[in-house]
């Protein structure tokens, strides 16, 4: 019988756990950028892009597109 109850709260703490990492995710996306007053690479979030050492705006990365290949092209 007391197996069966301490099982039971792992189980409610281990979906707590998953829901929390899921809103975190979603709150907060950090990437690493380079800043342009300090000339340093620093992790910064979508939410507030500012250096901290400095307090500069950091402008976001672009993701670069890939290179279209034609596959049917006579050479």
């Amino acid at each position: 019988m007391s197996m069966s109850m301490s099982s039971s709260p792992t189980s409610n703490s281990s979906s707590s756990v998953k829901d929390t990492e899921i809103n975190q995710e979603h709150t907060s996306t950090s990437f690493a950028a380079g800043c342009p007053s300090c000339l340093l690479y620093v992790l910064i979030s979508k939410n507030d892009p500012k250096c901290p050492r400095c307090h500069t705006i950091v402008p976001l990365p672009v993701a670069m597109k890939k290179p279209r290949i034609d596959l049917n092209i006579s050479i």
